[in-house]
């Protein structure tokens, strides 16, 4: 799994520098706290994030939101029509396979509209998990597909996604 993270951050880090080179939109996350009229948003400071989507150096628009342990992944990616979606990859919960992943895809536009919101991983026992390896497909039509394959580890195993694959079409009927 470490080795899985360290590949994706890899990747991401490949993608924006390439990105941002080219003067394509990019996304970034940034920890941070963050508040809201003086009011946390998260319970914890560290879980504190912003999404920043920024093109040729300015500010597009922000996400605030909360991740366990102030981890997250974010990236753009444009489909075969040329328009913008954001993934961002983020937990929640805390404690010892507690933490529960979730992937969210937004369409870009003047701000962040939000098409789906999947999970991606969680515990399926005292020591078991499971979760969803997801490639991500651009139709010629436009919009994009996600194809979700479930994967368990462990030996204890009491709960786990029935579906071994899904697949999630979005904007494939935005005009």
């Amino acid at each position: 799994m470490k080795l899985f993270l360290i590949a994706l951050i890899l990747v991401f880090s490949l993608a924006l520098a390439f990105s941002s080179a080219h003067g394509a939109p990019v996304a970034t996350v940034v920890n941070g706290p963050v508040s809201l009229r003086g009011v946390a948003l998260c319970k914890f400071e560290d879980d504190s994030m912003t999404l920043i989507v920024s093109d040729a150096g300015k500010d597009v628009t922000k996400h605030y939101f909360c991740s366990s342990y102030g981890k997250a992944l974010a990236l753009l990616v444009t489909d075969s029509r040329g328009k913008s979606y954001v993934f961002l990859r983020y937990g929640e919960g805390r404690g010892t396979n507690a933490v529960e992943e979730y992937l969210i895809v937004f369409s870009l536009a003047r701000e962040l509209v939000e098409y789906v919101r999947t999970p991606l991983s969680a515990g399926a026992g005292p020591t078991s998990r499971w979760s969803y390896d997801y490639r991500v497909e651009k139709p010629a039509s436009g919009g994009i597909r996600l194809v979700l394959t479930l994967r368990v580890e462990g030996d204890d195993v009491l709960v786990a996604p029935k579906e071994k694959t899904r697949i999630i079409d979005v904007g494939r009927d935005d005009p």
